[in-house]
């Protein structure tokens, strides 16, 4: 949880850092994407299902997200939870937010595919070149004038 995070490095003199050199103000995306399941399914237990992991896990970064920003996300009772209204905005902003790095992940993938096609472009026109200038080694060796 967010709490552990937020011990000093011995060396760090602005006091803002931690031990892994993440800004001590920076939100898990696991809290996040946990967020979002529970809004999505308005209960903990379905979205730690469908999400792989316990429900006690879901509720604890639930609860230290709520923490973190003083605001309560969600209201809670026996039958499931329902999106306050500070909670109905934060969702929609972090959902448009992960749309965008969804995005950004896909356009760097496709970067990736068309720089592995241009090197294997080049890489054959290479390969070409050296077969081509091997057959004409041989065809002047064995074909003399």
């Amino acid at each position: 949880m967010r709490r552990n995070r937020r011990r000093k490095s011995s060396g760090d003199s602005r006091g803002g850092g931690d031990l892994i050199g993440i800004s001590s103000d920076r939100i898990p995306m696991a809290a996040l994407v946990q967020t979002l399941a529970v809004a999505e399914y308005l209960s903990f237990h379905r979205a730690a299902r469908a999400l792989g992991t316990s429900q006690s896990s879901v509720s604890a970064r639930v609860k230290a997200l709520e923490e973190d920003l003083g605001v309560l996300l969600f209201q809670r009772n026996t039958r499931g939870v329902r999106l306050t209204e500070a909670g109905c905005s934060f969702v929609a902003q972090v959902s448009g937010a992960l749309e965008s790095l969804d995005r950004a992940v896909k356009t760097a993938g496709r970067w990736r595919v068309a720089s592995m096609a241009r090197y294997a472009s080049v890489s054959t026109v290479l390969s070409l070149a050296d077969f081509s200038s091997d057959c004409l080694i041989a065809f002047a060796v064995f074909m003399p004038r």
